[in-house]
Parts: structure tokens; C-alpha cells; sequence
């Protein structure tokens, strides 16, 4: 990949580098009215195949063989999802750019991860953290001039990203709090019916008449 874009930049089509600085940085306000157009077509294409396929390749990840005797295709499956990330990958490159392009497709899937309970939650989840970090992103680059739109996107990213691990730190926390609380609770009323069946015991003894 490297070569092949060395070889462009220093060619005659590649504007004097010009590609080479786009495709390894990117640029969201760079898109021409057609670029957009055509990304946020690609962007409403996936959605709607990764709803029609969710359940199959959910399956399929979980557990391929099972998935594979039930009937489920599993490597069309396989080979569909890398296409579609692949896709969506290209079309991501313009806006942040392929050295950046790692962090904003895994940061707000990987804080999904930590605060989703299910798979399809953790879909939409990530998908809007995405959303507000390009925004994010977006709009703190407009603030500061001087700050690469790329970098922002993913810098909100990463911060969306050591946030969840705050939150869900919190909420296990206190999870771990109230299970401590609870078995405590137990404990005490466990000792205290104790002390009371030993108290109505003592009492039975002491009813009974010496021999």
C-alpha cells in the first residue's frame, strides 16, 4: 500500500503529493458536494445491510460451527462483512485518513463494548458515539483553526473511548457495592434468626420439667 501510493504522489496524476497528504490525513472539509453525496450513500447502504445480517453473522462469530449444521452461510457471511468494512473503511479515509482511520472506526466500538449489555445495543451504541465524535470533532476543529479536523475527530473519539472505561469503572463499583450490601444483609439476618431459634430453644430447655 505504501509503494503503490509512493508511486502516485510522485507521478504526474498525483498533483504534486497532494493525494498522498489526502489519503494518509484526510479531510472532511475537503469532500466536494458529489464526494458526500456518494459517502453518505455508502454509509446508509451498510446500515441497512449490517440490519439485514446481523442476526446470521451474529451467530455465525458466536459460534460458526453450530451456525454452519443449522445452514447459516457462514464464509458468504464472512466474506460480505470484510467487503462492507472495507467500504466503509475508504469511504472513512477521506474524512480522517488512513493513519487515523484505526482509531475512529475502534474507539467508539470498543467504548460500546464496555457499556453495551447486548449485541444489537452495542451496535447502535457505537454507531452513535461515532456520530457524536465526528461532530465532536468536527466542531472543535472549527473552534480552533489551527487543529487538523482528522485529529479532532479522533482525539473525541479516544476521549469517548476513556470515558466508558470511567463509566462502566463507576457502575461496576457500585454494583460490587450494593452485591457486598446485600450478601451483609443476609449474613446479619442469617445470624439473627440464629440467635432466635437458639433463644427459642434455650426457652423450650428451661420449660421442661427435672427428672
Amino acid at each position: 500500500g505504501v509503494f503503490f501510493l509512493a508511486r502516485v504522489s510522485t507521478s504526474s496524476a498525483g498533483s504534486s503529493g497532494v493525494i498522498g497528504a489526502h489519503t494518509l490525513f484526510g479531510s472532511i472539509f475537503g469532500l466536494s458536494a458529489g464526494e458526500a453525496r456518494l459517502a453518505a450513500a455508502i454509509a446508509l447502504a451498510s446500515t441497512l445491510l449490517v440490519a439485514a445480517i446481523g442476526r446470521p453473522l451474529l451467530f455465525s462469530s458466536i459460534a460458526p460451527e453450530v451456525a454452519a449444521a443449522r445452514g447459516v452461510p457462514t464464509r458468504v457471511l464472512g466474506i460480505g462483512f470484510v467487503s462492507l468494512l472495507g467500504a466503509v473503511a475508504a469511504e472513512a479515509t477521506q474524512a480522517v485518513g488512513a493513519l487515523l482511520l484505526l482509531g475512529l472506526l475502534a474507539a467508539p466500538a470498543a467504548a460500546a463494548h464496555r457499556l453495551a449489555r447486548s449485541p444489537f445495543a452495542g451496535i447502535a451504541l457505537a454507531a452513535a458515539l461515532a456520530l457524536v465524535a465526528m461532530w465532536g470533532g468536527v466542531t472543535l476543529s472549527y473552534a480552533i483553526p489551527s487543529l487538523p479536523p482528522s485529529t479532532a475527530i479522533v482525539a473525541v473519539a479516544v476521549a469517548l473511548y476513556y470515558g466508558s472505561g470511567v463509566l462502566a469503572g463507576g457502575v461496576a463499583g457500585r454494583g460490587a457495592g450494593v452485591g457486598r450490601r446485600a450478601v451483609a444483609g443476609r449474613g446479619a439476618e442469617a445470624g439473627r434468626g440464629a440467635e432466635a431459634e437458639r433463644g427459642a430453644e434455650a426457652e423450650r430447655g428451661a420449660g421442661r420439667p427435672h427428672r
